[in-house]
């Protein structure tokens, strides 16, 4: 089964694709169970898609040894220039996987279940490593259903991902708009005629348009992400050094030109994205406006 990203907000919905976009973005290892072989690695596959700023790993391919996966990481730890991994693990290696005790961040795994390996014994093992995933249940008509796994997890902010998610499927309706309307000005044949409306149809082309504009937006945040790196990083020198500098959230927001997420969601994901802890800066000190000082810092 081919899960495009409309067939996956169709199957999922709103709420619940946001919930899986959120453990994407916070590399929360995901895990997807089911009977049907194909259709789990297929929806691996798309899952793993979601994330086009990282690079994309596949186990079992990429790299077999937990030893080389170690080598992995360690270059994350040492260099924030390179992009981050996503790893996705098909059905025919995922048993590996888990016996060999990969930390799994960043992790799409797909394991068939059957009559002895079931999907209760699946999250047990899962959960005696991690202390938060998600479970994606394929049943064999092939709905999905989602169960988070973690402590603090009930009142999750998907605030940002449901704007997100909102905003690329807008742009791609005023995209498709925009590209029948041009046609049907230029077509002089009447447009009650069924070889004409065939003909200006975009059916065929919106999965694609729509996952571009998805990815652009995933893309944007990520690279606002780097913008806020940057500057956290100075500032956390500067406190380091004795200099304590304050900043409020809009205008940091502004300085990062990315507004449509708030300043704790940036500071999770660069926790999660880079390992590194800015949320000393939550504080309410941070939320004072020295806004001159971060201009300055950027021209």
């Amino acid at each position: 089964m081919i899960f495009s990203l409309k067939k996956l907000i169709e199957l999922l919905g709103y709420n619940s694709f946001s919930l899986l976009l959120r453990f994407v973005l916070d590399r929360h290892p995901i895990i997807i169970v089911g009977r049907n072989r194909e259709s789990l690695d297929d929806l691996a596959n798309a899952i793993i898609s979601l994330a086009p700023h990282r690079t994309q790993l596949v186990f079992y391919n990429d790299f077999v040894e937990l030893e080389e996966y170690n080598n992995i990481i360690q270059e994350e730890l040492d260099d924030f220039t390179i992009p981050r991994i996503i790893v996705c693990s098909h059905t025919e290696a995922s048993q590996f996987a888990l016996k060999n005790n990969f930390k799994l961040t960043g992790w799409i795994i797909a394991i068939k279940t059957n009559d002895t390996v079931t999907k209760d014994q699946i999250i047990s093992k899962i959960g005696l490593e991690e202390r938060y995933f998600l479970a994606i249940i394929l049943d064999d008509e092939e709905q999905i259903t989602i169960e988070k796994y973690g402590n603090n997890l009930k009142s999750l902010d998907l605030s940002f991902e449901k704007k997100l998610l909102k905003r690329a499927i807008e742009k791609s309706k005023i995209s498709l708009e925009k590209m029948k309307r041009v046609l049907e000005k230029k077509v002089k044949i009447p447009s009650s005629s069924e070889i004409i409306k065939t003909v200006i149809n975009f059916d065929v082309e919106e999965d694609k348009i729509q996952m571009n504009i998805f990815n652009e937006e995933i893309q944007a945040f990520a690279h606002a992400g780097v913008r806020a790196l940057a500057i956290l990083s100075r500032i956390d020198l500067l406190y380091e050094l004795g200099i304590d500098i304050k900043i409020s959230d809009k205008t940091f927001l502004r300085t990062i030109d990315f507004e449509i997420v708030n300043f704790e969601r940036i500071i999770e994901y660069l926790n999660s994205e880079y390992r590194v802890d800015f949320s000393r800066y939550l504080q309410d000190g941070w939320k004072s406006r020295v806004g001159d000082y971060v201009d300055s810092l950027w021209g």
